[in-house]
């Protein structure tokens, strides 16, 4: 019944089958390590994100200086603030 499954000679089939395995080991150990830098660099945008998001909310907008601050320029065309 050796024919049934390919044939009953050869040999080299397990020498065959040990490249296989140390080939896919090698793909395994190569998409793990590409998943994990995608993983990294998706902590880094996020952690970017959450910090511009707090940062963004410290700022003053309207000058505490100005007591007109919410009036905004005016009608002023020249680039100093002139008249």
């Amino acid at each position: 019944m050796g024919g049934l499954f390919g044939g009953g000679g050869g040999g080299g089939g397990a020498a065959a089958a040990e490249k296989q395995i140390e080939l896919q080991k090698q793909q395994i150990a190569q998409q793990e390590s590409q998943l994990s830098k995608q993983e990294s660099d998706l902590a880094k945008r996020t952690q970017a994100g959450m910090k511009a998001r707090r940062g963004g909310g410290l700022r003053s907008l309207l000058s505490a200086e100005r007591t007109d601050s919410e009036l905004g320029l005016g009608n002023s065309t020249k680039l100093g603030g002139g008249a």
